[in-house]
């Protein structure tokens, strides 16, 4: 398992809407997760779509944080 901390000050209740959107954009069938994650505040009342659409820009936004933090972006060749 790989634990990654990466967006930091945030409430338990951001925390778990983070989680569930990026579950939610990744697909659950592409992870081990057994659960979806849990949607809190305002966003618990969003579509589907809208929460794919978080978790997509949360990813993205995710990725560029590590990668400025200097990660390596991994390379499909390198597996």
């Amino acid at each position: 398992m790989i634990c990654l901390f990466v967006f930091q000050n945030t409430t338990s209740d951001e925390a778990f809407t983070r989680e569930a959107a990026m579950i939610d954009a990744m697909g659950r069938d592409n992870l081990h997760n057994l659960r979806t994650g849990d949607y809190k505040g305002r966003v618990a009342k969003w579509s589907q779509e809208q929460r794919r659409m978080l978790g997509a820009k949360l990813l993205l936004t995710a990725k560029d944080i590590l990668v400025r933090d200097g990660e390596r972006p991994l390379n499909h060749d390198e597996f």
